[in-house]
């Protein structure tokens, strides 16, 4: 029999014994007694004290229910607390010997909490590496910039706190992510002084002069010149890590990712407040400078109450797949599969329409199967045109089922009218089955014309009787005098899988309208 003993701080505490449904080996801390786990008779010690104790009897015994409540709350105790930041006397970082540490089990990352600032990497050692460190070193009004002061951390339960004179920062890690907290107490003009120009800190690169989501107070007089960055608040962080930023063009997220090419953090979540509860325009870009590369959190804070509160959020996804290929445009599009091998779990399917296997941007498709522990990360299936230059993949979408055999189906379609090579574009349909997709199309639709395009989408069951039915567009689709008016067909469901004459459809009537670029089903909408 082996068991492990009860832990010498807890000695001393006042227990009982008791046969709860504990994981044999197991030790934890729960309402702040100590619970060791037999690994042969699964028998656990529990400060009598503890509030989970209530409802045990003389005997040590409990009824089925209580036990099974016990262990639940067990549970939810253990999940909660396993997000807690505590202290770590030793660590893997370079040049960081102890530091408050925090895992995080749903995002996949560690967060080591340093005086400087924080350090990311992934919670196990296994698979990937990477790091990613993020510093507050600067903040400013407009072009005026000052340094931080060195920040003093106390850390309770899921949340870390770094104190400086004006501006407070703090972290909370939930399986949500790891939440970053900013609060100004006061403009920066008003904090100190010894504030520089934004070169004068190293700095090479000036606030944007007009970015997306910075806008105009209503009734603000006069408007902004171009280049008046008067009222913008900013923090600047230092990045460290071996992760590159891609800032998307609204400037509400940053995708971080790892030399290969793939995305491992999501930055964003950005939101803005004053003391008055208003929410206000921010954004973030990138600086840089000497031996420096950073990000900005900007704040249009001209008509602001102080305090102001800045809320980004570091997430990391939960799947990913990298290409195989350069510039093959894996993920020019994504979507749902539904449910195609009928194993409860929906699936995926990627577009990579410039992809060669054989031929010259012929494009491919990958399906990836969904389980208990998510995403797979090898493809179960692919498919490809054997055309150069059609760019399957271009459009990727479930069809539905639209056979009625149980399991969902997949439509991909083509896009070659920016290749100038006068082909006919095509759409093609796989049916799923118990072991998957097909390997060859059970349905093709080759448009009329050259290079106007086939984008697809499922159309759900617009007919009520019980096969689901497909759109296919033709962006540019032209009918003299009419030049890319854009056509849009439907094709339906049967027992017998998709009609091969379309049962409805639409063109543009407009020159350039190019009706049938995006095609989606929507729903039901009068309820019939």
């Amino acid at each position: 029999m082996r068991r492990i003993s009860i832990c010498p701080e807890a000695r001393g505490l006042k227990s009982s014994w008791v046969r709860p449904a504990l994981i044999a080996g197991t030790l934890v801390l729960v309402q702040g007694a100590w619970v060791a786990a037999s690994s042969s008779n699964h028998e656990a010690r529990l400060d009598s004290n503890s509030p989970l104790n209530a409802g045990i009897g003389a005997s040590g015994g409990r009824s089925g229910a209580t036990s099974s409540g016990w262990t639940a709350q067990l549970q939810q105790d253990l999940a909660e607390r396993e997000y807690e930041i505590t202290w770590q006397s030793s660590t893997p970082i370079h040049g960081v010997d102890a530091s408050w540490q925090a895992p995080n089990r749903a995002q996949g990352f560690r967060t080591y909490f340093t005086p400087d600032g924080i350090r990311l990497v992934p919670r196990e050692a296994r698979g990937s590496s990477w790091s990613w460190g993020l510093s507050l070193v600067a903040y400013g009004e407009g072009e005026e910039v000052r340094h931080v002061a060195t920040a003093s951390l106390s850390a309770s339960g899921r949340r870390i706190g770094y104190h400086r004179a004006g501006i407070e920062e703090s972290y909370e890690n939930t399986p949500d992510g790891l939440e970053q907290r900013f609060v100004l107490s006061a403009k920066p003009a008003r904090m100190h002084t010894g504030k520089q120009r934004v070169g004068g800190l190293g700095w090479t690169t000036s606030l944007r002069a007009h970015p997306v989501g910075a806008h105009e107070e209503p009734g603000a007089d006069g408007g902004r010149l171009q280049g008046d960055t008067a009222g913008w608040v900013h923090l600047d962080l230092a990045l460290s890590g071996d992760l590159s930023p891609k800032v998307a063009e609204d400037g509400q997220s940053i995708a971080f990712v790892a030399p290969a090419g793939g995305p491992i953090l999501h930055y964003g979540s950005l939101k803005a407040t004053d003391g008055s509860g208003r929410i206000l325009a921010a954004w973030m870009e990138g600086f840089s400078g000497e031996n420096l590369r950073g990000i900005r959190l900007v704040v249009d804070a001209r008509y602001a109450v102080y305090p102001i509160t800045i809320d980004p959020l570091s997430t990391s996804p939960a799947w990913s797949v990298i290409g195989s290929e350069r510039f093959a445009n894996l993920g020019k599009a994504v979507a749902t599969a539904g449910d195609v091998n009928g194993d409860g779990f929906s699936d995926v399917v990627v577009g990579a329409p410039l992809f060669d296997s054989g031929q010259t941007d012929e494009g491919e498709a990958f399906l990836y199967l969904g389980s208990p522990s998510g995403l797979s990360t090898t493809a179960a299936w692919t498919g490809q045109s054997n055309i150069a230059g059609l760019h399957y993949g271009s459009t990727v979408a479930s069809a539905g089922d639209v056979n009625g055999d149980g399991y969902a189906d997949v439509i991909i379609g083509s896009n070659s009218s920016d290749t100038g090579l006068s082909l006919n574009d095509i759409a093609y349909l796989y049916l799923g089955s118990a072991t998957g997709l097909a390997t060859t199309p059970a349905w093709t639709r080759q448009t009329s014309q050259f290079d106007s395009g086939a984008n697809v989408a499922g159309a759900g069951d617009v007919n009520g009787d019980g096969y689901a039915d497909v759109l296919v567009g033709e962006p540019e689709y032209s009918s003299a005098p009419l030049v890319d008016e854009g056509h849009v067909f439907l094709y339906q469901g049967t027992a017998s899988g998709l009609s091969m004459l379309p049962a409805w459809e639409v063109d543009g009537d407009q020159n350039f309208a190019i009706l049938g670029f995006s095609v989606a089903s929507a729903g039901d909408v009068n309820g019939d």
